[in-house]
């Protein structure tokens, strides 16, 4: 919760200094392991807490769903990087070669290009 609290404070201190600005809020990013120590679970709920608070007034870019695939690709009812959007020897990243752990979570190329496109959109519509 101090996350939470945090990061709300943040927005609306943002938010008093610019009264018409809309932001764009990126829900944490996931891992392929579900171990709890790997954290997936705790960044779903940080990803809904952001989508219930501020849906009304800016714009929640899902990175969740888009690498989960809308919760397609789970264990125990938690979330976590599909594996074709990972990177690996089908998709390598140009920049972060390989995951060889499943605490690893990197968009592979054609994965990124097509989150990056969805997030381009994202903050046109926040300009809207």
């Amino acid at each position: 919760e101090k996350v939470q609290t945090e990061y709300k404070a943040m927005i609306d201190a943002l938010r008093s200094q610019s009264p018409s600005l809309r932001f764009v809020h990126v829900t944490p990013p996931l891992v392929y392991s579900t171990a709890s120590y790997e954290g997936n679970a705790a960044k779903m709920k940080v990803g809904q807490w952001m989508k219930d608070t501020f849906k009304g007034t800016d714009v929640i870019f899902d990175l969740q769903a888009l690498e989960a695939n809308d919760g397609s690709c789970q264990q125990s009812n938690v979330w976590r990087i599909c594996p074709d959007n990972r990177n690996s020897s089908a998709d390598p990243s140009d920049v972060n070669g390989i995951d060889t752990s499943d605490g690893q979570g990197h968009i592979g190329k054609k994965a990124g290009q097509r989150i990056s496109k969805a997030l381009l959109m994202s903050i046109y519509n926040a300009g809207r």
